[in-house]
């Protein structure tokens, strides 16, 4: 029954991925949420969206803390998994993958920083590393977690593609 729910909204997510500059994405989560009752985590719903579709959801409510709290692992896990993912050329993955791992506990020593010393310009530097100018997450151990997840989502991707 899970299966043929998140098939079912991942079917409409793709088919309205256009609608997120318009918000329509976050209202088909939400109402699909809604429709099933049983679906109780919805971990397995946005560990199966792309980071560019999270940022999408987060630009829409961008003052909705929670929210952001919530779906900034994601956002992480989905542009990590599509950052080497795509990457044709096995070594160069394998690099990305390498140079990545490295820099997310970095990011979030980075945003722990900005937030005990209240520096501007940590702030704006860790602000200017995630390319939006939505409030920054808090520092969280689940966006690391998500993140290296993203990472082996997106090694397994590559070497996928290596036998297409």
């Amino acid at each position: 029954m899970a299966e043929d729910f998140m098939a079912n909204l991942l079917s409409k997510v793709a088919s309205e991925v256009s609608g997120v500059a318009s918000g329509r994405v976050n209202d088909i989560v939400l109402s699909s949420l809604e429709d099933n009752k049983n679906l109780t985590k919805q971990d397995d719903i946005y560990s199966k969206l792309s980071g560019d579709t999270i940022r999408g959801l987060r630009d829409k409510n961008p003052n909705d803390v929670a929210l952001n709290a919530q779906l900034a692992p994601y956002e992480h896990r989905g542009d990590f998994r599509d950052i080497i993912g795509d990457e044709k050329n096995p070594a160069k993955a394998l690099a990305i993958a390498g140079g990545i791992s490295a820099v997310i506990p970095i990011y979030q020593l980075g945003k722990l920083a900005a937030r005990l010393t209240g520096s501007d310009t940590l702030k704006g530097i860790v602000q200017t590393a995630e390319g939006d100018t939505n409030p920054v997450s808090a520092p969280d151990l689940k966006q690391m977690l998500q993140g290296y997840i993203g990472v082996s989502e997106g090694l397994k991707q590559a070497a996928t593609n290596l036998f297409k």
